[in-house]
């Protein structure tokens, strides 16, 4: 019983560790029903934060469009370089341009707050 008790603490202090460097995406909230992730997703009721872990292919400066319909609360998007400066925010529908590195390690955070309905995020 110690054993497994001792391996699941490696494991999720592991993931604490992946987290926090960046390497792993991490999801964190409570709704009251949440279809899809990422890009795109349908929620009810829906309060937290998405952190998705995003590199880019070229280094250039990459138009970000997000597509928001909500019946009520908040939506926003943050885009954090590897030193966790604020390169791009985005609140509700809009759009914005962001330069970027290719190889770098961003962090794309989407929150959400009292939010029912649905949104779409792209980047070309």
């Amino acid at each position: 019983m110690l054993i497994v008790l001792l391996v699941l603490a490696a494991v999720f202090v592991t993931l604490g560790i992946l987290a926090h460097k960046g390497i792993v995406s991490t999801h964190a909230k409570c709704a009251l029903m949440f279809v899809g992730g990422g890009k795109h997703a349908r929620f009810r009721a829906c309060t937290g934060t998405q952190q998705l872990v995003v590199r880019f292919d070229e280094s250039r400066a990459y138009h970000f469009t997000l597509d928001a319909a909500l019946d009520k609360g908040s939506i926003s998007v943050e885009l954090l370089d590897s030193a966790r400066s604020t390169v791009m925010t985005l609140s509700g529908s809009g759009s914005a341009e962001a330069a970027v590195e290719s190889g770098v390690r961003y962090r794309l955070i989407i929150r959400l707050k009292s939010a029912t309905g649905e949104y779409s995020l792209d980047w070309a």
